[in-house]
């Protein structure tokens, strides 16, 4: 019934959590888009909530603008330009699954909440109504409303007014089971199409960071190249973003890695073949050791990044000597390996 729905993975926080409500939601869409190699604006989280300080000109502005600079305060968000990335927050903050080898925002636990529709709604559903009602819907039985206000970081009152307002809506009985039925259904938004937006409203922290080191506009895709075109260019910066995220990089380790790549390369051209052909070689070289290493009991840090940039180094050193002895022409046969040994 809800799978043309959007929705967010809400955080299931523990007593030891400091943030509030507020605070606890717009982490919970930074942590679940830095998940996919997405950053996020002040204006997204505002969009999604509505986030507002009553009574104040500007009210949404300032209250997500104190809501983040919360976060910021408690060392759960880092910002690049203007997106804002989500860090990995104190161990006691939230719960989790006891699988070590996930990532940090994917061994955080969750529930699913689907996204509140207010345009065309005269009384949309209240963000904390609307995570009591999903709250409630995950757990699949009894909880009481203080159990809700630890896992909200809200008052219990706030819990029996939302409670309240949605047993007057059909959508929970007298026993606080949910009711959901079709009819409800408009309360939420529709899944969208992805829309493509302009490079400088939406490209990943990656992406923007090259752009601003070239002029790659003016850089001639007919001689030497080897991503074909711009568009493809960036969109293999945009996959590089979302495999290292998912293993673990953080938003810093990425940038400055793709930093210090550049600064190496030192040269657009080699830079277009590294993120094309040599970058996929010794990143797979490294993820395949470092999981040897894990396996072995070896290592046991957060990320291959320290192999990662050491292999990057002998991938650097080996194609200055390739194109010295061959030259440019040689690279579209080339096959280097970096696996382990190599």
């Amino acid at each position: 019934m809800f799978d043309n729905k959007r929705y967010l993975l809400m955080l299931l926080p523990t007593r030891s959590c400091q943030l509030s409500f507020n605070e606890l939601l717009a982490y919970s869409l930074l942590a679940y888009r830095t998940g996919r190699g997405k950053g996020t604006s002040q204006q997204q989280i505002t969009q999604e909530f509505h986030l507002a300080k009553r009574g104040s000109r500007n009210g949404k502005q300032r209250g997500i603008a104190k809501t983040i600079a919360q976060l910021h305060a408690c060392g759960l968000v880092e910002k690049h330009g203007r997106w804002f990335y989500a860090t990995q927050p104190p161990q006691d903050w939230f719960h989790q699954k006891r699988n070590a080898a996930l990532p940090w925002y994917k061994r955080l636990m969750s529930f699913p909440m689907l996204l509140v529709q207010r345009q065309g709604n005269d009384k949309p559903l209240t963000n904390l109504q609307n995570a009591v009602l999903w709250l409630l819907h995950s757990w699949q039985r009894r909880i009481t409303a203080q159990g809700i206000a630890t896992q909200l970081r809200c008052g219990k009152r706030s819990v029996y007014r939302a409670v309240q307002l949605l047993q007057d809506m059909g959508l929970l009985d007298s026993h606080w089971q949910t009711t959901i039925s079709k009819r409800h259904l408009p309360l939420w938004q529709d899944k969208r199409e992805a829309v493509r937006r302009s490079r400088g409203e939406s490209e990943p922290v990656v992406s923007e960071l090259i752009l601003q080191k070239c002029d790659w506009s003016r850089y001639d895709w007919s001689k030497f190249s080897f991503c074909g075109n711009e568009d493809q260019f960036l969109r293999l910066l945009v996959t590089a973003q979302i495999k290292m995220a998912g293993a673990n990089y953080s938003v810093t380790d990425m940038a400055r890695y793709w930093e210090w790549v550049w600064t190496k390369l030192n040269s657009p051209t080699r830079f277009d073949y590294f993120a094309h052909s040599l970058f996929w070689k010794v990143w797979n070289a490294a993820e395949q050791e470092t999981a040897a290493n894990r396996k072995a009991g070896t290592f046991a840090g957060p990320s291959s990044l320290g192999l990662l940039k050491v292999k990057t180094v002998a991938a650097i050193k080996a194609l200055a000597v390739k194109i010295k002895e061959d030259g440019w022409e040689a690279l579209f046969r080339w096959e280097p390996s970096f696996s382990l040994g190599a």
